[in-house]
């Protein structure tokens, strides 16, 4: 992962000092920029799933959508599995 630049200079120098939990899926972040020194205070907030985890969803604290290429990915991979339990449907060709 690169590390976010500095909103006033631009150097990607950035450390976090301290943060706290808001939510189960939202963290406000307090950092300082080691070239130029300014102070900021931002949020890191987790939007969606990507892939299970071995917690079932219905157990996580936070209650994250799984995000829309996930699901795309899901249903293919679903349509593949369930194509191939499926007889085969080629027409023999009656040539001995």
């Amino acid at each position: 992962m690169t590390a976010p630049s500095c909103p006033a200079c631009g150097e990607s120098a950035l450390i976090t000092r301290s943060s706290r939990a808001q939510t189960a899926a939202t963290r406000e972040v307090y950092g300082q920029c080691k070239v130029c020194g300014v102070q900021l205070r931002g949020l890191l907030e987790w939007t969606a799933r990507l892939a299970d985890g071995l917690l079932a969803p219905e157990l996580h604290q936070a209650k994250l959508p799984m995000s829309p290429a996930a699901e795309r990915q899901r249903a293919f991979d679903s349509y593949r599995a369930a194509r191939r339990n499926e007889p085969e449907r080629q027409l023999p060709l009656g040539i001995d």
